[in-house]
């Protein structure tokens, strides 16, 4: 598959641009994006020391399992690369904003696709997971 590398036709026989009202809106859009990116992070954090103290928690009560503290601690580690990518982008975005560079775009977007992709791929995953747990569960049903 070649790469295209040709400026988008806008129809009126030039390069395709953004009003004020879009560049505005995209400055809007990487403020959110930041605050989700960064709500994520944090998110990730509480989830790997909930993780720690519950397994030390758990140790002193039952012996706990050290399977399940390294599992939730890579789910939870999971999760950083959507915020990553997320967060690159709205700080890629300003900065084509700023400097009117459409590189940077390009660059800025590309996250946003690599933020979406990851995403994808984890539902498609987690759906699989889940698809698998039900028949095991209607297996174990037939079965007793």
């Amino acid at each position: 598959m070649e790469e295209v590398n040709e400026t988008i036709d806008a129809g009126v026989g030039g390069e395709l641009k953004l009003d004020a009202r879009g560049l505005d809106l995209l400055a809007r859009t990487a403020k959110w994006s930041k605050f989700m990116a960064i709500v994520i992070f944090i998110g990730v954090g509480l989830m790997v020391l909930v993780s720690l103290l519950g397994s030390a928690f758990m140790s002193n009560i039952t012996g706990g399992s050290f399977f399940s503290v390294i599992l939730n601690m890579l789910v939870s580690l999971l999760y950083i690369f959507p915020a990553l990518y997320l967060f690159r982008f709205s700080v890629k975005i300003n900065e084509a904003i700023m400097v009117q560079d459409h590189f940077t775009l390009s660059d800025a977007f590309e996250n946003l696709y690599k933020h979406y992709r990851f995403i994808g791929i984890l539902m498609i995953v987690m759906f699989g997971l889940m698809v698998l747990g039900g028949l095991f569960a209607g297996l174990g049903l037939a079965m007793s």
